[in-house]
Formats: C-alpha cells, sequence, structure tokens
C-alpha cells in the first residue's frame, strides 16, 4: 500500500495495482482488512494519477473491491452472480468515491480545461479508457443491495453525468441507460417528478 503514489512511475503503479488487484480477488478476507484498515484513501488518491493507465487500473481494483462472487447457500461453490461488499462500499462513498467516478464519467471535449492530448494521459482513447471503467464501477454502484447508494449519486448531481454518457460508445451508453433505469425505479420516499426536474 505504501507503494501507490500518484506521481509515482506509470510502469510500477500499474504493476502495484496489478498484485493488489490479486490480492484481494483471491483473499477476501484479506480483502476486508485491506479495505477496512489503509487501502481506502491511497486507493482514491490514486484516482488523480496523470495516466489512463494507472487510473484504470485503479478502478478495476475499486470493482474487485466493491464486488464479491456470490456462492451458493452453505456451500463455497461460485454460483457466477455478482454482488456488492456494502461495508467497503458504504466506507468508500464516506470519503468521496462517487465525486471522483462522476467526474472520471465525464469525458473533456478536445481544446477545454482538462483536456489533453499528452502520451501520459492517452489522449482521446485514454479518456474513454478511464470513462469506460468509471461507467462500470457506477453500474456495481447503482445496482448494489441498498438503493441507498443510487440515491448517492443522483445527490452528488449523477443524473447529468449519467445522461451525457448515453451519447459515448457502446457498453458505456448502454450501463449509462441501466443505471439511469435503476435511478428512475428507486423505492419510495423518492419522488419521480422531482428526479424529473433536476438539472
Amino acid at each position: 500500500v505504501s507503494l501507490l503514489d500518484p506521481d509515482g512511475d506509470e510502469e510500477e503503479q500499474q504493476s502495484v495495482c496489478q498484485e493488489v488487484e490479486l490480492l484481494i480477488r483471491e483473499n477476501p478476507e484479506g480483502k476486508r482488512a485491506l479495505m477496512r484498515n489503509n487501502l481506502i484513501i491511497p486507493l482514491l488518491e490514486m484516482l488523480d494519477a496523470d495516466s489512463a493507465l494507472v487510473t484504470t487500473r485503479v478502478l478495476r481494483v475499486v470493482h474487485e473491491a466493491i464486488t464479491e462472487r456470490l456462492v451458493a447457500d452453505g456451500g463455497d461453490k461460485y454460483t457466477g452472480g455478482i454482488g456488492v461488499s456494502l461495508p467497503i462500499l458504504e466506507r468508500l462513498c464516506t470519503v468521496g468515491l462517487l465525486h471522483r467516478l462522476l467526474r472520471l464519467c465525464r469525458l473533456p471535449a478536445e481544446g477545454s480545461p482538462g483536456w489533453s492530448s499528452d502520451v501520459t494521459l492517452g489522449g482521446m482513447e485514454g479518456w474513454q479508457m478511464v470513462q469506460q471503467q468509471a461507467a462500470l464501477v457506477l453500474h456495481s454502484v447503482c445496482w448494489g443491495r441498498d438503493p441507498t447508494h443510487a440515491r448517492m449519486i443522483v445527490a452528488c448531481g449523477g443524473i447529468p453525468v449519467l445522461v451525457g454518457l448515453l451519447s459515448a460508445d457502446p457498453p458505456v451508453n448502454h450501463v449509462s441507460l441501466d443505471c439511469l433505469w435503476a435511478v428512475v425505479n428507486l423505492p419510495p420516499p423518492t419522488p419521480k417528478l422531482d428526479l424529473c426536474r433536476l438539472p
């Protein structure tokens, strides 16, 4: 964890993130301990890296951290389903995951502030790679067992971002449509008319 550094060497940071991703995938108990103790803040800080490759790899680690493979009742056989680890997701949301995800889902227009054709960022192709991975993480947040997280996306100004993603290429536009469906179909007390009036 101490090797995670947003300003560090791109190849080294990708390697560290890959090792963390494998560690939390293969060791669910270790994942809970890491995410409980000292990995959350360094991971979120890494989402500010200047490298699209590093940011994408960090998003994969976040996705692996918030998802869990579902097993059959009373057994250890993987059912093929994916669930969301609520305690880990809630800790990440509390310290700013949703704002960062929504920021990463917005593609800057060429020539606008935030746009860079720098090789490190990967130009538009690098941004699209980051956007796609951020949208996949956002999808897992929207479709978790607890509708509170979808409400949090709305509270963070996520509806305009999700609508903007509809013009992206597949699969991002499909993910966006799926997330919008989850938001529009939130259970009460979410008033649907109020959702329609949000900017």
